[in-house]
């Protein structure tokens, strides 16, 4: 018998044991509720459920405290009594007063992923800077700047180093400065989806939060550097990619299941057998497949190289939404959202997949987009489906 003991159940789930006791007990429900036990006795709860963060404290299943956070507040309960309220404001703006200078009264805070950076850059903040006055685009991760300078490099954006933005902060006012959080679901969008309803699209969710309507929005072009023209030459004259005939694989993805290795071996082989080389996009080094290329790219890089393709294969993801931007064809692949149960979950994995089509972003041609339910299918069917178009 081991004395301490660590046990990783699932990706949701571990467990610390001490002399095979429990002593530590730690589960994710769903993709919005985290529990924690500490030795049987003291629980804690974590819920994201929009407009509130709700983190609630319980001793021998009793409740004792709880905490609200809703747009930058905390409201402290015990039982259902209010007994505190904590305003967050005045500590952030002092904290990173350097970024935050009064001069700026509209304050825009990046947040989310890849894919929510590069919707506000691209689509979202030509019109903001047009419509409120004394703008300022911030954000808290180095994939956000990223994203910001592929389309505005002369256009500087603050970093928020250490802050860790909540996911259900819409708005907050601090004196005569207005701060809004750039990308989020509706208020009602969480209790929706768990019963079964369906949600606005995530960039309609988004937009109504900043004011805006889709026929507002306008599309910022894509700045590449001359540094990035050079080394995306550079590095493409040491790939295997026939440039008159090549296809982009991307089947990595954050926020949904993958699919299975057989799927994406038998999307390569169909394609090579038409004629076509491949360029695998890829950040695991071991995932390989048989005459390939994947080398390395940038963001940048990779723009440059959708846009010679004929067209991209990928897993709904962050990537996804970058290559939208392109006008090349797309085929998405929807698998379960994590961690939804593909059988078990189907409708709210159906109703995802309607909240995020790649064929309702921006100025998106939904003609040459095809977007498809994995578990739909049968993989051979897919397979030829996807084949067919080639």
């Amino acid at each position: 018998m081991k004395l301490f003991e660590y046990i990783k159940v699932s990706q949701d789930e571990r467990k610390l044991l001490l002399c095979a006791l429990p002593i530590y007990h730690q589960k994710r429900i769903k993709f919005f509720e985290t529990k924690k036990i500490l030795c049987g006795l003291l629980t804690t709860t974590k819920k994201n459920i929009a407009p509130a963060v709700i983190k609630e404290i319980y001793l021998c299943n009793l409740p004792i405290l709880k905490r609200v956070r809703n747009n930058m507040h905390y409201y402290y309960y015990c039982g259902n009594k209010l007994i505190y309220t904590r305003d967050l404001a005045p500590a952030f703006v002092k904290k990173y007063r350097d970024v935050l200078s009064p001069e700026y009264k509209n304050i825009f805070i990046l947040n989310g992923h890849h894919g929510e950076a590069y919707s506000v850059s691209a689509f979202f903040a030509k019109r903001l800077m047009q419509k409120y006055d004394n703008v300022k685009f911030v954000c808290y991760r180095e994939c956000h700047k990223k994203m910001w300078n592929l389309f505005w490099p002369d256009v500087e954006i603050g970093m928020l180093k250490g802050y860790a933005g909540s996911g259900c902060d819409k708005y907050f006012k601090y004196k005569d400065q207005n701060f809004y959080y750039t990308f989020l679901l509706g208020d009602n969008d969480f209790e929706n989806l768990l019963k079964g309803n369906p949600i606005p699209h995530r960039i309609d969710s988004a937009i109504k939060n900043l004011g805006l309507t889709r026929d507002e929005l306008l599309k910022k072009e894509l700045v590449i550097s001359e540094q990035d023209k050079r080394s995306f030459n550079e590095k493409l004259k040491n790939m295997n990619l026939n440039l008159d005939k090549f296809v982009i694989l991307a089947p990595e993805a954050d926020s949904i299941e993958r699919c299975d290795l057989a799927f994406w071996e038998k999307i390569a082989k169909g394609l090579q057998q038409r004629g076509y080389s491949i360029y695998l996009n890829v950040l695991d080094e071991k995932f390989d497949l048989d005459g390939c290329d994947k080398t390395f790219l940038t963001h940048a890089e990779i723009l440059q190289l959708a846009d010679l393709s004929k067209g991209t294969i990928a897993l709904r993801s962050g990537f996804s939404e970058l290559i939208s931007y392109l006008n090349t064809p797309m085929h998405v692949i929807f698998t379960s959202f994590l961690p939804f149960d593909k059988d078990k979950d189907k409708k709210v994995n159906d109703i995802l997949f309607e909240a995020n089509l790649i064929a309702k972003y921006p100025f998106r041609n939904p003609d040459i987009t095809y977007e498809y339910k994995y578990y739909d299918y049968e993989q051979d069917e897919l397979v030829a489906n996807i084949l067919a178009k080639f």
